[in-house]
């Protein structure tokens, strides 16, 4: 505990400044993975994004 602030002490290897870390949606791919949600169907149907999004 750190005696002026009152405030836990950490240790000196934990890297608190994530800034420019790679995000977890960056490692998933998140932009290509929603982007791959396209509806096919003509017309399109009411439930073809839920079925693509569930499957």
């Amino acid at each position: 505990m750190h005696e002026a602030t009152g405030q836990p002490e950490f240790e000196s290897s934990i890297v608190t400044d994530l800034a420019d870390k790679q995000t977890y949606g960056d490692y998933l791919r998140l932009d290509l993975l929603l982007d791959a949600q396209q509806p096919r169907s003509v017309p399109p149907h009411h439930d073809e994004m839920l079925f693509i999004i569930q499957h």
